[in-house]
């Protein structure tokens, strides 16, 4: 199949540089007609291949743009990560006070045989204990309270960041579309009616 193609355009190439030494040759009017038809053919695939790249240009302009209020998101999401750090911390102290009286009781048991030291050990365990609950419940309440605050403050950031965006993006959008203007309008005396109207 390829030696098929292969000799179909040696062919086709023979035929058409004969007829064009020919046409040449002769000095005929078809000469000038011959060259400038190939002349428009290679032209137009010019044309186009300019064009293409003025309005390739000026999507790939937008879309990093577009791209730009992802990152609103992806601050906001950054934000959040660090508020929930506080969240998850609010029952640390809490399990770190039972692990202490598990193990406070644990060594009363020590003086199990000695009643009145076992119960007084005991009673230490109980009155540290009341009192690891009643620091670790401060402490819930204000990871709470700053967990909060963080998330107040990654929506306002948020919605900073976007009327930051929205108003750059109409400028930087525009901006885009004057450049795609200026590269069409640069084509037009060489390209003519192939320029796309903005």
């Amino acid at each position: 199949m390829k030696k098929k193609l292969i000799i179909l355009a040696i062919v086709i190439i023979s035929v058409l540089g004969v007829l064009g030494t020919s046409v040449y040759a002769s000095g005929g009017f078809l000469t000038a007609g011959w060259f400038d038809w190939w002349g428009s053919v290679f032209g137009g695939f010019d044309c186009a291949e300019r064009i293409a790249r003025c309005t390739s240009d000026s999507a790939h302009c937008k879309r990093r743009i577009e791209e730009e209020a992802d990152r609103c998101d992806e601050r906001y999401d950054r934000y959040m990560q660090r508020c929930q750090r506080y969240e998850e911390r609010v029952d640390y102290y809490f399990e770190k006070c039972e692990q202490y009286q598990s193990s406070c009781l644990s060594r009363a048991e020590r003086y199990s045989s000695d009643p009145e030291r076992y119960n007084r050990y005991k009673g230490m365990c109980e009155e540290r204990h009341q009192s690891c609950m009643y620091s670790a419940q401060r402490r819930k309440d204000q990871y709470l309270q700053r967990a909060q605050d963080c998330r107040n403050r990654a929506e306002y950031s948020k919605e900073k960041c976007e009327a930051r965006y929205l108003e750059r993006q109409a400028r930087q959008v525009e901006a885009c579309i004057r450049r795609e203007r200026r590269c069409l309008e640069g084509l037009i005396d060489r390209c003519g009616p192939l320029v796309p109207s903005m």
